[in-house]
């Protein structure tokens, strides 16, 4: 674990804190062609739940794995009823692109949504097997504590006594 420390001014109060999430360590893309249900309970028992997207630079970073691994679509957590992620989150419409003519419900029973490497969505049927996104889950751990000291503060010190502590 890599930590940083946050100190104020007067350096009576730290703040540990681990890395901030990466996108490399935000998503997991899974080759293997799944339907959407069978991918769903994949990214629960692996990781945390199909992806949520939340931004355009996730958008656009899950599209470019898609044609980094030269395929064409991907599933992901959003699917109708309304529309919601699958960890039941509402959608925010500001930055979710569709493709033309989507969503479009062909045969009725086009209810789960996928992304391909424009970083646009399409409905699909949830049957059809495809590759998919998982969502992680890091877990940071902050720390807060008062550094008494009536004398010099060896940081190297104090980090070795933190991760212990955190250990």
């Amino acid at each position: 674990m890599a930590l940083h420390i946050f100190k104020n001014v007067s350096l009576s109060n730290l703040l540990l804190a681990d890395n901030q999430d990466t996108l490399q360590d935000k998503f997991q893309h899974i080759e293997t062609s799944m339907t959407w249900t069978n991918a769903q309970m994949h990214c629960r028992t692996h990781y945390v739940d199909l992806a949520a997207i939340t931004d355009d630079t996730e958008n656009a970073f899950l599209a470019n794995i898609l044609s980094s691994l030269k395929l064409n679509d991907a599933w992901i957590g959003l699917y109708k009823i309304p529309w919601l992620w699958s960890d039941k989150r509402s959608v925010s419409w500001f930055f979710l692109k569709w493709e033309s003519g989507q969503p479009d419900n062909v045969k009725g029973n086009e209810d789960c949504a996928r992304a391909n490497t424009e970083g646009l969505m399409a409905d699909d049927n949830c049957s059809t097997p495809l590759p998919f996104y998982c969502r992680e889950n890091r877990k940071i751990q902050r720390v807060r504590f008062t550094v008494k000291s009536d004398g010099h503060l060896d940081e190297s010190a104090v980090m070795e006594a933190i991760e212990k502590k955190v250990r």
